[in-house]
């Protein structure tokens, strides 16, 4: 058959665009080829991605396979107490040393000391330790959710609020689980305190701010009496044996909340005093060694008003005090280390948007992942270098004094997955035109290769595996002002 003048043009044409196609992917640069494919995130393995402490120990194992969602890593605990989940490394350790603690509170309730003790009580607890000995422990379930949601707002904040950057330079320029029962807060004003006398000797400013931070913390809304409910149900007692285990009297695990309430309960019948053997610390658990004496010796409601004084007074306006005060998915505990985090980064231009991240946080992973990232940012500052200023997004974007551009992520392990890519790929070109020396990541966790592949063809290099110790220091109540 013969071909017209036209075929031999159309399939010239073709050539020409298959020969096209094929230089533009020859000379395309390295991670660029994969266009919009993303990685499909594998099931770990515990054992390759854990210290062996954190593996197994005497009364637990954590389940051999491990899921990740691209950004955290889930893992199943079976232990004597229960099967728990934990979202993340932090949480893993953190639940391994309150797992610690649930043993030291078996061997209590199982000790002659104990037993004789409430024998000679005429309160006829008896019965009660028998049950708390013998019953057996439900099962916490799963965590919802995780980080894609959040990843998801991450891509669309870094587009549109990067674009007022430059004019964030304070913060003051602003012109499930088991709940507590909240009857149990009552009653424990004694440990407060007189407030009169606290107020001896006070500046005109100072006892201003007092006053401004006693009205805020009075106020009634809907949001602070759902938080009051949720969180001030700890009572001192409980506080008291938190205290001697070393663990969060705010913490979300039902099992141990429960335990030490029937415990204590019973020991303040029987007039017993407990005393315990130090909990080994896990490296993992660094939220954990944050905890001071403040938390375990404060009562909730007078803690609530202290944070609210030192904000106060570095002149962050009250609609924000608020909206941060009453996030629920921030206990006391969590409030009072970020906010010891945050001031001081005393310097640092900017630092409102950390505080508006954590007041915009919408679970319990996002919290645990914007308090992770506040601790390790405020570490990097006052142990690698200092840094200028901030610049807003879901994850705070830091400009070091020497022009360095960096962002600090709390991941356990990232992969170049769908929210992930689109939130990174948004960010870098929100900042492209942001002068810098260099432009780093720094992971606590690893990247996938791809990852890193991806960012290094944005011109970025990343860091994985970070060491920084975040250590926050609840300081005696000064304030540095965040006005500069």
């Amino acid at each position: 058959m013969n071909r017209s003048c036209g075929d031999d043009l159309n399939l010239g044409v073709l050539v020409s665009v298959l020969m096209l196609i094929l230089a533009v992917w020859l000379l395309a640069p390295a991670g660029r080829i994969w266009a919009q494919e993303y990685e499909t995130p594998p099931v770990l393995k515990a054992s390759e991605v854990l210290p062996s402490e954190m593996q197994r120990g005497d009364r637990f194992v954590v389940q051999e396979q491990v899921r990740n969602d691209g950004f955290m890593n889930y893992y199943i605990v079976n232990s004597d107490f229960g099967e728990f989940e934990a979202y993340g490394n932090p949480a893993l350790a953190k639940l391994i040393q309150e797992i610690g603690a649930l043993d030291q509170l078996d061997e209590v309730s199982k000790s002659k000391v104990f037993a004789d003790s409430v024998k000679k009580s005429a309160t006829g607890q008896v019965e009660a330790v028998q049950q708390f000995a013998d019953k057996p422990v439900e099962t916490v379930k799963g965590v919802p959710g995780g980080l894609k949601r959040s990843f998801k707002k991450y891509k669309r904040d870094a587009g549109e609020g990067y674009e007022t950057a430059k004019d964030v330079t304070g913060v003051g320029g602003g012109g499930d689980d088991d709940e507590a029962e909240g009857d149990e807060a009552e009653g424990e004003g004694d440990e407060a305190g007189s407030d009169d006398d606290e107020d001896e000797g006070e500046s005109d400013e100072e006892s201003s701010s007092s006053e401004d931070a006693k009205e805020l913390a009075g106020k009634t809304t809907d949001a602070a009496e759902a938080y009051a409910k949720k969180w001030f149900g700890v009572g001192a007692a409980e506080r008291r044996w938190h205290e001697q285990l070393g663990t969060d009297p705010y913490t979300t695990n039902a099992v141990l909340r429960k335990r030490i309430k029937e415990l204590s309960k019973v020991a303040a019948a029987t007039n017993t005093g407990m005393r315990f053997a130090p909990i080994p610390r896990i490296p993992g658990a660094r939220e954990l060694h944050t905890l001071n004496q403040i938390v375990w010796s404060v009562d909730p409601r007078e803690l609530r008003e202290q944070n609210i004084k030192r904000l106060v007074e570095a002149g962050v306006d009250e609609e924000l005090i608020e909206q941060f005060i009453n996030n629920p998915w921030f206990s006391p505990t969590g409030q009072t280390i970020l906010l010891t985090a945050l001031l001081e980064m005393e310097g640092v231009e900017g630092r409102r948007v950390l505080l508006e991240i954590a007041s915009t946080t919408e679970s319990a992973e996002e919290a645990q992942f914007d308090l992770g990232n506040i601790m390790f940012l405020g570490a990097y500052h006052r142990s690698v270098k200092p840094i200028a200023r901030l610049l807003p997004g879901r994850v705070a974007v830091a400009i070091t004094q020497d022009g360095d551009m960096l962002k600090i992520v709390s991941v356990d392990y990232a992969f170049w997955q769908q929210d992930l890519a689109g939130a990174v790929t948004t960010f870098v070109e929100a900042v492209a035109n942001e002068p810098a020396t260099t432009r780093e990541i720094w992971l606590r966790g690893k990247a996938s290769s791809r990852f890193q592949e991806e960012l290094d063809a944005r011109g970025w290099t990343v860091h994985e595996a970070v060491e920084l110790d975040p250590r926050a220091r609840v300081s005696d109540g000064s304030s540095p002002n965040f006005r500069r």
